[in-house]
């Protein structure tokens, strides 16, 4: 089945990220735009220099996993792009943190209206 919500292509990404509407936080980068598609889709991006594949595939699934529990909590509704990118502080939290800053964030993206 395919996920509709998911950035996968390059060009987005780069889209995205070049409009440098940046919300920073410790573990993560958030770049964010508006779409005219009525949901908001993702995209997640884990650095090659500082994991091995296992590790990246495993951020992300974490990140998906959040990203489903934010959307449980009906805290984002906003029909943007948004690119996360992920900081090597990523490792110093635990799943719970790393979560909080995430939903943190999201809110801040929506207070922020992009």
């Amino acid at each position: 089945m395919k996920n509709k919500r998911i950035i996968k292509k390059n060009y987005d990404f780069q889209e995205i990220i070049s409009k440098k509407n940046i919300i920073k936080s410790y573990s993560y980068n958030l770049f964010a735009t508006k779409n005219d598609l009525g949901y908001f889709r993702y995209g997640i991006s884990v650095g090659k220099k500082n994991w091995n594949a296992v590790e990246r595939n495993k951020i992300k699934r974490q990140i998906r996993m959040m990203i489903k529990n934010i959307l449980k909590q009906n805290v984002f509704e906003n029909s943007n792009d948004l690119i996360i990118i992920v900081k090597l502080n990523y490792n110093n939290n635990d799943f719970a943190k790393n979560e909080k800053d995430l939903n943190f964030l999201f809110k801040k993206l929506v207070k922020k209206d992009v």
